[in-house]
């Protein structure tokens, strides 16, 4: 497969640089895939049923109460058809399905699952990658400001998982000297 990428140029100004993504290779594969894919289409598909038959709810939940009573009850059989779906996808919209690598043009690839179950490929580099020092309850790395959650444990390449986290980079040791005034 051969992407084009208009950001980068050959050195003619103006034609886009072929960049080649053959050797993309699966590095990492999240051990929670088919649960998270199942909870999210059936949480999905319980929220269209109820949408669809909320005339008939309606009619019999609401126009039988009294009128505070029928919006409440509206307000919140609607409130969790809606919430459900929303609330599963802010904590696994992190989650990181497969992760691949390319040895040669050193770029990765994550597919993450969107609101609607659409495989989503977020492209970034090692420079891209910030490790926080203190993450949060759901991520563990920040790949070019994207949150992300992956499972060091479950890395097949080793090689990947330095280059990911920049354990290949040399370490520069040079400390400050602290200077101290003893007036």
């Amino acid at each position: 497969m051969v992407r084009l990428d208009s950001a980068t140029t050959n050195s003619r100004p103006g034609k886009p640089k072929l960049h080649s993504f053959n050797d993309l290779r699966p590095v990492y594969t999240g051990s929670l895939n088919t649960q998270v894919k199942s909870v999210k289409a059936f949480s999905l598909t319980s929220s269209v049923i109820a949408l669809a038959l909320q005339p008939l709810m309606f009619e019999k939940l609401v126009l039988n109460q009294p009128v505070l009573t029928g919006v409440f009850l509206g307000t919140g059989c609607l409130g969790f058809i809606l919430g459900t779906p929303l609330l599963l996808h802010y904590v696994t919209k992190r989650y990181v399905i497969e992760l691949r690598f390319s040895a040669q043009s050193r770029i990765f690839e994550a597919d993450t699952y969107s609101l609607l179950l659409r495989r989503q490929t977020l492209r970034f580099t090692a420079a891209d990658v910030n490790v926080p020092s203190v993450p949060g309850p759901i991520t563990s790395i920040v790949a070019s400001g994207k949150p992300l959650l992956i499972d060091f444990n479950l890395f097949t390449d080793a090689d990947a998982y330095e280059h990911l986290l920049g354990y290949d980079k040399p370490l520069n040791l040079q400390f400050n000297e602290i200077k101290s005034n003893s007036s």
